[in-house]
């Protein structure tokens, strides 16, 4: 019953976060949990627990607002105990979606042997907790996921620079923090 309670006032605070919008938005991100291989937002107002209809989603992200410091300070609050905070920066191949815009070149690995590791798209910085220690897991707590702009290396120090302030201020100090970098690409580790 103690799990429960705290999941519950975990999910209480998580939706006093959410100072706009909060009941729609609540509701799609449950949605986003329960329906992971979600192929579009249609498929994710269709959703059991989406209880709005399909615009509704749209509206949601439209009008939300989240108090992005309150909503860390309750992620780094329940992180559990012996984990460590990696960064990563993962690119999101938008090859054929020629309108959009800040699309870059971004460090993207391949295995077919002679091609380049690259491809055009999004680049985003990402700062989340994963065990230190114990059996290999795909388990990890994402805190910060932001976007990078057009100038890759520098935004990409730039976004991690300002997560990793972010996280140092609600935690008290980076000396409490343990941090890992787990992926040195072109935007984190080059000169």
């Amino acid at each position: 019953m103690d799990n429960l309670n705290t999941l519950t006032a975990f999910r209480q605070a998580a939706y006093d976060c959410f100072t706009q919008a909060q009941d729609a938005l609540f509701e799609l991100t449950d949605a986003i949990m329960l329906t992971p291989a979600a192929n579009s937002f249609v498929e994710l107002s269709l959703s059991p627990v989406f209880r709005r209809r399909w615009p509704s989603v749209y509206e949601a992200i439209d009008d939300a607002a989240i108090d992005q410091e309150a909503l860390l300070r309750l992620y780094l609050a329940h992180r559990p105990e012996g984990t460590v905070l990696i960064i990563d920066h993962t690119a999101w191949p938008r090859l054929s979606a020629r309108t959009l815009p800040e699309r870059t070149f971004e460090h993207h690995p391949t295995k077919i042997k002679g091609n380049k590791p690259i491809t055009i798209g999004l680049g985003y910085s990402t700062l989340a907790f994963a065990p230190a220690e114990g059996p290999p897991t795909s388990w990890a707590l994402p805190v910060l996921h932001e976007r990078i702009g057009r100038v890759p290396r520098r935004e990409s120090r730039r976004a991690t620079a300002h997560g990793l302030c972010a996280v140092a201020r609600t935690t008290g100090g980076a000396a409490r923090l343990r941090i890992w970098v787990c992926s040195l690409c072109q935007g984190h580790g080059g000169p």
